[in-house]
């Protein structure tokens, strides 16, 4: 779904896409623990090597809870976030 999602041309025209896998997930590093900020400064650290100093991050559900946080540590790098299937409560 993301793939044909961020490469459609509408969206690839106008800005550089990366796909992001969290941590324990798809083809990312294992680790023993995961919570939304080791998972927010993973995605911080990720923009750094890239040399993107501001972003717009795109997240479902757990994607969602950690571009919110990412967007609460690193407010000087995220321009934006597009949230889905979530609300910014701690037990959704």
């Amino acid at each position: 779904m993301w793939r044909n999602f961020a490469l459609n041309d509408a969206i690839s025209r106008q800005r550089d896409v990366f796909l992001v896998d969290l941590r324990n997930h798809g083809e990312s590093d294992h680790h023993e623990s995961m919570s939304y900020e080791e998972m927010a400064r993973d995605v911080a650290r990720f923009a750094d090597s890239r040399g993107l100093d501001k972003y717009t991050l795109i997240g479902h559900n757990l994607g969602a809870k950690t571009a919110m946080m990412t967007a609460t540590l690193f407010p000087d790098n995220v321009n934006g976030i597009i949230c889905l299937d979530t609300a910014p409560t701690p037990t959704a």
